[in-house]
């Protein structure tokens, strides 16, 4: 019997190929896209420094602006601007040592690691999240928010905001061009 190669257009895994589209896909997902702008930002991080914040806007149903922003305890920031955005790529700066006394005010004040992990409810659709990570004294906590979840604290809204205009990131991501934020929260997000 004439033995098949998983690699023929006869073993019937992806035609015309064989495996190898499935083993590629599968290959991706475990590494992750070393591409992706979160990528960018990981590779230039010293090993000895870690991010104060890291802040990522996700798509909405509409123009929301896209983007990351991680901001370091020595001042360096990191923008990286990929949709709906006026700088859209890597963007660096550095913010004073007021700055980051602030930003490390603004998390005190949102008591950020008594906050749930996620806010995710979908009560209004097609609205952007918010990752936000947050590594103070040796302790590090994610949160994803759903801007459509109107059951989100209001501490965590601020901090938000306070990350964008502490870090500067308004000068990259231009004009909003969506106006709603959330139910709790109409102002513009700047």
């Amino acid at each position: 019997m004439k033995q098949i190669s998983p690699f023929s257009r006869r073993a019937g895994w992806g035609q015309p190929h064989g495996i190898v589209p499935v083993l590629l896909v599968l290959f991706l997902l475990i590494a992750g896209d070393p591409f992706s702008p979160a990528a960018a930002v990981d590779a230039s991080a010293s090993s000895e420094e870690q991010p104060l914040v890291t802040m990522r806007w996700t798509m909405c149903f509409g123009t929301c602006p896209v983007y990351s922003v991680t901001v370091f305890p020595n001042g360096s920031v990191v923008y990286v601007g990929e949709k709906f955005v006026q700088a859209t790529g890597r963007h660096e700066r550095t913010i004073d040592e007021q700055a980051i006394a602030r930003l490390i005010s603004e998390i005190a004040r949102a008591d950020v690691f008594r906050l749930r992990d996620a806010y995710t409810n979908y009560r209004i659709t097609d609205m952007p999240s918010v990752i936000l990570t947050i590594s103070s004294k040796g302790r590090k906590k994610t949160i994803r928010h759903y801007l459509g979840d109107t059951e989100a604290p209001d501490a965590l809204i601020r901090l938000e905001k306070a990350v964008d205009r502490i870090s500067g990131v308004r000068d990259w991501i231009g004009e909003r061009r969506e106006k709603k934020r959330t139910a709790k929260d109409p102002d513009e997000r700047l």
